[in-house]
Formats: structure tokens, sequence, C-alpha cells
């Protein structure tokens, strides 16, 4: 059957943008604090 074939292209673009996704948020993230560390108190609103 050829869709079972190419069950192991799919799953693996499906791991790759999974991680893509997961990398960029994770890189997004951590420039988010480092750039709140550099705000003054009085301009965290969430504090």
């Amino acid at each position: 059957m050829l869709a079972m074939r190419q069950a192991g292209f799919v799953l693996g673009a499906y791991g790759v943008s999974l991680t893509a996704i997961v990398l960029y948020t994770a890189g997004l993230l951590a420039r988010a604090r480092r750039a709140a560390r550099r705000l003054p108190g009085e301009e965290r609103p969430w504090q």
C-alpha cells in the first residue's frame, strides 16, 4: 500500500516540524527573559 510506504517520511516531517517549533519557542522565551531583566522595576507591569 502506497500510504504505508510513505508513513516514515510523513512522521519524519512531523518530527522535524515539531522540533523546529520547540527550539524556536525556547529561543523566543529565553530572549524575552533577557529583555525583561533589563527593564527597570516600574516598567514591569507583571510584577
